[in-house]
């Protein structure tokens, strides 16, 4: 069973959230936030990557949180996302032409950058094109963050930009929500910023930041009443957001909404694009109000991200169903983060930056390695007695077979010499031929060798005679050895002793001896020549 964390940290609070994939479900394991000013309490102001860090390192430790993958959620302002339509073209050439682009941003803004992007897909495209997602980070904006978490042994896996773990938390952890065929307006309220994204169904359209949030809301109520902006959040949440002071903020932040859409439109060349429903999550869910007053610009249904009612909640303790209960609508992000390292179809544009990929790919084979050479240990354990039992057999056989491949060598290299060697008897008896007076008889025996005796014959001895009787008669002893196993290496032998006998200039062909053992085939005979009288 996999498992995730997605780790949220926003301007207002840290939220992590641990699920675990079981089959094809999600289900949550573990929730935690905690606020600015209890960080405060510990020493950890915002920009304190490493206390921050060792705060986080503790509460995952108290709370059992490990194994799991770790993905980091970016804000708006902190990546720069970028839409791009091409041709259609091969994937090769797509990553082409996406890393010549990255690396002309990074030129004109001087500095290094990590990057990916992911073809975004649109119901009724105007033309057949790629439309392309382009995500882009400052390295120098997250790398202490992500160093801190990589020294306290908390690695962090993945990088992704908050509106789309929006996105992956409502696509794949609340089925229930999203009909076939519909496109949903998410928004993500948080305390600085808006994070706006459309989807249709479970695909990812369009996502854009929007500089507004509760932030602005809190600081106008402040503004109003001169009270701190801390005391203004708490009357904002106790009176539901029905306080005079919030109409112009909220008014804003829906005129940036509306907005949007003629952007979006451009941007994906969807001119048909209309929402058929808004769902909100952040801390400005709360917001009645703003409910009231998008249905009333936008004239679209409008409800809250309610996680709570379709997570699979079965393992997760008391303290996390209270937080889900009182503040499901603030972890959409976190949870959006987990799901998307386990989802198989979540959207992805990480943006971890090489350095940190490099090693998690030398992580991730590390483990491997480990994880095979238990495997191997644990084999290797339990055929430890047989491999000491064997290991003497083991050596004999060894030892065996290199005096078989020594011996099998040997005979080759002997078989080469041979064939010179019998090349040197046949042009010896061609001579011999040539400068006696046996004549025909002869040279007739000659090409009856040359065309019938095998290659791998060994001509111990050749001898012509002229006896004073005037018969004539050749003597030749003949060896030979095969390595075929069968016996059957000299059949040509056979054919030219019979081809002998057939000749009418032959008197006789004595046979002395023919060998077969299992390992290789031996023939050894003597051949008395001699020819026929002639009536």
């Amino acid at each position: 069973m996999a498992r995730a964390i997605g780790l949220d940290i926003g301007a207002d609070a840290v939220k992590a959230a641990l699920l675990e994939r079981k089959g094809d479900s999600l289900r949550v394991l573990r929730l935690l936030s905690i606020d600015w000013d209890d960080l405060a309490e510990r020493d950890v102001e915002p920009g304190d990557e490493v206390g921050l860090a060792l705060v986080i390192q503790r509460l995952f430790r108290e709370a059992g949180w490990k194994s799991a993958d770790i993905c980091l959620g970016l804000s708006g302002r902190q990546s720069m996302l970028r839409f791009l339509h091409l041709p259609i073209v091969p994937s090769w050439r797509l990553k082409l032409i996406m890393k010549y682009e990255i690396e002309q941003v990074a030129e004109q803004a001087g500095e290094e950058l990590s990057a990916d992007y992911s073809l975004v897909s649109v119901p009724a495209p105007e033309e057949a094109e790629n439309l392309v997602l382009i995500g882009m980070a400052r390295n120098r904006e997250i790398n202490d963050r992500l160093e801190a978490y990589s020294k306290l042994g908390l690695p962090i896996h993945a990088v992704l930009p908050a509106g789309i773990a929006v996105f992956n938390a409502a696509a794949h952890l609340n089925e229930l929500l999203l009909e076939p065929d519909e496109t949903t307006l998410f928004l993500e309220v948080g305390h600085e910023s808006t994070e706006l994204v459309i989807g249709h169904f479970r695909d990812f359209v369009f996502t854009r930041t929007l500089p507004w949030g509760m932030g602005q809301v809190v600081a106008a109520i402040a503004r109003k009443r001169h009270i701190s902006e801390a005391d203004a959040f708490q009357k904002l949440v106790r009176a539901g957001g029905a306080l005079p002071e919030v109409r112009g903020p909220l008014d804003k932040l829906v005129q940036m909404i509306k907005d949007a859409f003629p952007y979006c439109k451009r941007q994906t060349k969807w001119p048909s694009m209309k929402p058929g429903q808004i769902v909100i999550s952040g801390g400005g869910a709360v917001l009645a109000p703003l409910r009231a007053l998008l249905h009333e610009r936008l004239g679209l249904d409008v409800s809250r991200l309610d996680l709570d009612e379709v997570l699979d909640t079965e393992l997760l303790d008391v303290e996390g169903r209270e937080l889900l209960s009182a503040r499901g609508d603030c972890f959409s992000v976190a949870l959006g983060l987990a799901a998307s390292r386990l989802a198989p179809k979540a959207f992805q544009l990480d943006l971890l930056p090489n350095e940190f990929k490099k090693k998690r790919t030398f992580r991730t084979q590390t483990m491997f390695l480990i994880i095979a050479g238990a495997v191997l240990l644990l084999y290797l354990g339990f055929g430890l007695v047989d491999s000491f039992l064997g290991l003497n057999k083991a050596r004999l056989e060894h030892k065996e077979l290199k005096r078989k491949r020594s011996s099998i060598v040997a005979v080759e290299d002997d078989n080469e010499r041979q064939r010179g060697a019998n090349l040197e008897r046949w042009q010896l008896l061609e001579s011999l031929s040539e400068r006696s007076d046996l004549g025909y008889f002869n040279l007739r025996l000659m090409l009856i060798c040359g065309d019938r005796l095998p290659d791998k014959i060994k001509l111990a001895a050749l001898t012509m005679v002229k006896p004073e009787d005037g018969e004539e008669e050749l003597s030749l002893s003949i060896e030979g050895e095969s390595d075929n196993r069968d016996g059957k290496g000299f059949d040509r032998i056979e054919v030219f002793k019979k081809g002998l006998e057939e000749e009418e200039e032959v008197a006789a062909v004595e046979d002395r001896e023919a060998v077969a053992n299992a390992e290789r085939s031996t023939v050894a005979f003597k051949l008395i020549v001699r020819p026929r009288r002639r009536e």
